[in-house]
């Protein structure tokens, strides 16, 4: 028998007391993208601990001085650095009572079934997305044509404009310079919030995003897509990213992102099961996983960074 209080849907809960419509509106659920965009660790899972360390290899100092004929070939120790995704549990659960069940003019289990599904999508994502969130690197756009790149740990600057085309630009352009590896090695990638989407598309200097349906692989499409811009892919979600930027009046939030930012160290996927107690007058569905997400690179440390927030210290 489940303990501690528990809240049941009952035949009180309007499921028996009238005549019912057949069909079941259910609320809409929010654009998800940050779940997706972690990638899972290989080969760990059941039975392997919970914890797993990631090594990262920094590159070596560039090489650029000459080696006489008799000199031996210089030799160094790669500078190996770490982190850790720590595994944690994740749940959330309906419950209702055999009368309620028997009463409804609809099954009342499959039902929940379904809210339990988005629960779970929504729940997991914002998981994940709170871990993209602790990017160390910021953009705050100061103006329509320019912007700030805080690269020590902490946004410092107040933003004084919309996102734009301009700022994306400014963006790519750091992004290049401080060799940050492209998301799928041809473009980076951009989450937005909606209202920083629709700005992006509202500015007129734009002149330059490809609509999807001018891609060459649709089939290569990331779910939310709307288009790419100056090497720049563009998704949308409202689960996760605020439709400001920091407290500021301005829109909107963003995640620019790089190659492999973020890991999931997943030992068990989300699982629905079902319970019953009481000689099965109650009955409980829920869900739960065993995960863990974790930032792979931190600039303060590493010298290097995978994503970029959109933000502003308001």
């Amino acid at each position: 028998m489940p303990q501690g209080a528990i809240s049941y849907l009952n035949e009180s809960d309007r499921l028996a007391k009238l005549k019912m419509d057949s069909d079941i509106r259910f609320q809409a659920g929010n654009m998800m993208q940050f779940r997706n965009l972690a990638k899972p660790i290989k080969a760990f899972g059941r039975h392997k601990g919970s914890t797993v360390e990631i090594e990262k290899y920094q590159k070596l100092t560039k090489a650029t001085s000459t080696i006489s004929e008799l000199q031996s070939l210089p030799m160094n120790k790669p500078n190996v650095g770490y982190v850790q995704a720590t595994v944690a549990e994740y749940g959330n659960g309906v419950s209702y009572t055999k009368k309620s069940q028997t009463l409804a003019e609809y099954s009342v289990d499959e039902t929940l079934k379904k809210i339990l599904a988005m629960n779970v999508a929504e729940s997991m994502d914002q998981v994940a997305g709170t871990e993209f969130q602790t990017s160390d690197v910021f953009y705050t756009p100061t103006s329509t044509s320019a912007g700030t790149l805080d690269k020590d740990g902490t946004v410092s600057t107040g933003a004084g404009a919309h996102l734009g085309s301009a700022h994306i630009r400014d963006i790519i352009r750091n992004l290049k310079t401080d060799n940050v590896p492209k998301w799928d090695g041809n473009s980076y990638l951009a989450v937005l919030s909606a209202f920083a989407m629709a700005k992006m598309f509202e500015d007129s200097t734009t002149g330059g995003i490809i609509d999807i349906h001018k891609y060459d692989q649709p089939a290569t499409l990331i779910n939310g897509e709307l288009g790419s811009y100056f090497g720049m892919r563009f998704v949308e979600e409202n689960n996760v990213l605020s439709n400001t930027i920091g407290g500021s009046a301005y829109n909107g939030e963003g995640m620019i992102l790089g190659f492999e930012p973020v890991v999931e160290a997943l030992v068990e996927p989300e699982a629905t099961m079902v319970e019953s107690w009481d000689f099965n007058r109650f009955t409980g569905i829920a869900w739960n996983a065993l995960t863990g997400f974790k930032k792979v690179w931190t600039n303060s440390t590493d010298s290097e960074y995978h994503m970029v927030r959109i933000h502003s210290n308001d």
